[in-house]
């Protein structure tokens, strides 16, 4: 069975760089065509932002912050930046716990499912 790489890096870990090949002509395998190619410059850019938003979510304007901040953490993950992520998820729940609107709102929700308030049962 063929393994199936599961990741949102456009590229791939099996292609070459934009506009370039091998010396054997097959995309992504290294010069020597000994295995895949190996990337240089893997900095976690995405994770950074991700923890930034969730920091941002505590300290500030969580309304913004926080849906950002899980939106990045999640596709951090999916990315391969697993700490990254999961401290951007993390500290997204913390700044929800932290933020009167949305705490307020999480609840307005709950009551009105708690009391059937929805809309009505067709």
């Amino acid at each position: 069975m063929r393994k199936i790489d599961l990741s949102l890096d456009p590229e791939g870990p099996d292609t070459p760089p934009r506009g370039e090949t091998s010396q054997h002509g097959r995309a992504g395998r290294a010069p020597n065509g000994d295995g895949p190619r190996q990337d240089t410059d893997k900095s976690p850019v995405l994770g950074w932002f991700a923890v930034a938003f969730g920091v941002l979510g505590v300290f500030t304007w969580s309304v913004i912050f926080v849906p950002l901040a899980l939106i990045c953490g999640v596709i951090a993950l999916f990315v391969g930046q697993v700490f990254w992520g999961v401290s951007a998820i993390v500290l997204a729940v913390i700044a929800t716990a932290t933020s009167p609107f949305l705490l307020m709102t999480l609840g307005l929700g709950a009551m009105a499912a708690f009391m059937h308030m929805g809309a009505p049962a067709m």
